[in-house]
């Protein structure tokens, strides 16, 4: 696990704020963990990695969970167009959702500031990633999540009910 490098890659005022929050909590920031602030809308990934330790011709695994609903289609186009370039072996899971009338927390979110802009279905999204190039997309439906992780769950960590979880392979 030492050669285990942890890149968070999230809006610079967002990331700030995780950094003050676990400094609050006392947590240590592990040395394999590089915060590298980008704004998706207006910075490219391999600008945003350039100059640091991320090795592109190295397979990477990237966990891309809650962002797709606030970002422009070209933004994620971005994202999924520096995905394809990386080695075999590369992959990532991410969250996404469908559009829904009067949905709470997207109303929530948008009082916040930070309204839901992007919406996918299932068959969409997957349409979208195979003619790309990826060459395994399986989408996890809520009602799956829930059976596969939440059935008999005594924590009381609520699944999604209505984001959807991709996982892409190239």
């Amino acid at each position: 696990m030492e050669d285990l490098q942890i890149y968070e890659m999230d809006h610079p005022a967002t990331q700030e704020q995780k950094k003050q929050l676990l400094a609050r909590a006392g947590m240590e920031i592990p040395g394999n963990l590089h915060f590298v602030p980008i704004d998706f809308e207006s910075v490219s990934i391999s600008d945003a990695l350039s100059g640091g330790t991320f090795d592109p011709w190295s397979p990477c695994f990237i966990s891309w969970l809650g962002v797709m609903v606030y970002l422009s289609m070209d933004a994620i186009d971005a994202v999924f167009d520096w995905l394809i370039t990386l080695p075999a072996g590369s992959g990532m899971v991410l969250t996404f959702t469908r559009r829904r009338e009067n949905s709470p927390l997207a109303g929530k979110a948008a009082a916040m500031g930070e309204p839901w802009r992007t919406f996918f279905s299932p068959d969409e999204l997957k349409e979208k990633l195979l003619q790309r190039g990826f060459s395994v997309v399986e989408i996890l439906e809520p009602g799956d999540a829930w059976r596969t992780y939440y059935a008999g769950r005594t924590d009381g960590l609520p699944a999604p009910l209505h984001a959807s979880i991709a996982l892409i392979k190239i």
